[in-house]
């Protein structure tokens, strides 16, 4: 980020903070804040520090009905906008990304064939660590015109098991690429000689797509991994 200094590699402490003299805070649960943790809105008020809690990780403190949206990075956006007094701003980018997403979904009505389906791998050997029904995967996946197998577990971020997935047999495969030293390649090469992954579509076909970690968390770049999805998923149509 340039000249800001780094606080902290993964989650600052309350000493930090403080010590930062920060005037706000915008992290989530399991983003930089843990349920129960020395950092919380509450043990931040006291010392004059707003917190922003990014709104996909309130499945950790709320009971929510509704399965992860693009509308939850919106929110988000809209309310930085009225943070930081530039609403106008704000307004123009969220218009701006739905025109984008508007055409993938043009693109979705052209397209006769079923929605294809996708599993998206970010760790996890014994068991594949992977997106549920309130992480932000399950609405990049929708949005570009797939179906998440692992849509339907009531959760954000969670372990399933290997013979749920192939038995789901995933036509596409998003592995997620963390930029450690074998990164994404390590997660194809387990998937290739795994005794029931090998036999699944998307394997077999070798249709794997690589995003980033802050392509499927919650922000900006949402919308590009959307359309690399949808360009995945609807070859033919762009």
């Amino acid at each position: 980020m340039g000249d800001i200094p780094e606080l902290a590699p993964k989650y600052p402490s309350l000493e930090i903070l403080i010590s930062s003299k920060a005037d706000f805070f915008f992290s989530g649960w399991n983003y930089g804040m843990k349920v129960g943790g020395d950092v919380t809105p509450q043990t931040l008020n006291p010392y004059n520090i707003d917190t922003l809690v990014l709104s996909e990780s309130c499945i950790h403190t709320q009971k929510l009905q509704k399965a992860a949206s693009m509308d939850l990075l919106y929110s988000d956006i809209k309310k930085l906008g009225v943070i930081f007094d530039v609403q106008d701003q704000a307004d123009q980018l969220i218009a701006d990304w739905k025109a984008r997403i508007a055409k993938i979904t043009e693109r979705k009505k052209i397209n006769s064939t079923p929605p294809l389906k996708v599993f998206l791998y970010d760790s996890g050997e014994d068991k594949p660590f992977t997106a549920g029904k309130y992480a932000m995967p399950n609405a990049i996946i929708e949005a570009a015109g797939g179906v998440n197998v692992t849509g339907d577990m009531p959760t954000g971020w969670a372990s399933t098991s290997w013979e749920f997935v192939a038995r789901s047999n995933p036509d596409v495969i998003i592995l997620l690429d963390y930029q450690t030293e074998n990164g994404a390649n390590a997660l194809k090469n387990f998937l290739e000689r795994h005794p029931l992954m090998k036999h699944t579509k998307g394997v077999m076909s070798e249709r794997y797509l690589t995003l980033r970690y802050e392509q499927i968390t919650p922000g900006p770049e949402n919308i590009k991994a959307i359309e690399k999805l949808a360009d995945v998923l609807m070859p033919n149509y762009f």
